[in-house]
């Protein structure tokens, strides 16, 4: 069995966010350490089924150096930093991998490991696929069903797990902390792990082919705080520019989306 792992850090076992972050570095070191655990728990689940998996992680987090690669089993490998290419957080995702898990994930925030997080912080106001907000889940999603692998395991917080289970009920998922204003819910580390350790024996029981197909057609939509920015974003080919601060793209190739998502 292959798995592909993609981890970040918004979505794990009580976390505030980047802000609290960004002012607390000991806040953010104890995160990180909340974050390698949930990590390890999920190898710890797959190989307690099949220990001669091949289990490849991609590290998501700010830099893409959070990963503690000192703890993890020795049937794992771990792509750390950035290539800035199209697949961003799915770097090293392919054909070959049975299924994919996604941990550590927030509803609530874009993709902010692509090359484009500095343009949404700064210039981009909304950004759509299909009519749905393109979180970085949406996009990892998409990302390994067209690669023809399935996702079968999310993690991050509550209102990103309820939107899952929705869009794709083949998806095992547990929630890690739900948000409610600027404050956050959680249980222990300890009891999430536990969550986490059987809802990832369970997904991968039930392992098997891919049910959701990715869709034909890709609209997407980007509305800009700036009407310059949306201007300049309409010379990318295929664009048009429907009012002063929005543009649309469509395309039946994702990998022509993520690519856009690189450039404009």
């Amino acid at each position: 069995m292959k798995v592909f792992i993609s981890v970040d850090i918004g979505g794990t076992c009580g976390a505030t966010g980047y802000e609290n972050w960004h002012y607390d570095n000991d806040e953010l070191v104890h995160q990180i350490g909340i974050m390698n655990g949930e990590l390890q728990t999920v190898c710890d689940a797959i190989n307690d089924i099949e220990s001669t998996s091949e289990i490849v992680i991609k590290d998501s987090f700010g830099d893409g150096t959070g990963v503690d690669i000192s703890k993890l089993p020795a049937n794992t490998s771990v792509i750390r930093g950035w290539d800035g290419g199209p697949l961003g957080p799915m770097q090293g995702i392919n054909d070959s991998f049975d299924m994919t898990m996604l941990l550590g994930y927030n509803r609530e925030a874009y993709t902010r490991s692509t090359c484009t997080i500095g343009r949404i912080d700064r210039e981009i106001s909304d950004l759509k696929i299909n009519g749905a907000m393109a979180s970085e889940f949406l996009i990892s999603y998409y990302t390994s069903l067209y690669f023809g692998v399935p996702v079968k395991f999310v993690s991050g917080d509550k209102s990103l797990c309820d939107m899952v289970e929705v869009f794709d009920s083949q998806i095992n998922t547990v929630y890690t902390v739900e948000r409610i204003g600027a404050s956050v819910i959680s249980d222990t580390p300890e009891f999430v792990n536990q969550l986490i350790f059987k809802e990832a024996q369970r997904a991968i029981s039930n392992a098997g082919p891919i049910e959701n197909q990715i869709p034909e057609v890709f609209e997407v939509e980007i509305e800009y705080r700036q009407s310059a920015y949306a201007y300049r974003a309409s010379f990318y080919p295929g664009t048009i520019l429907t009012d002063p601060r929005t543009i649309k793209y469509s395309s039946n190739d994702f990998m022509e989306v993520l690519r856009l998502l690189m450039f404009i």
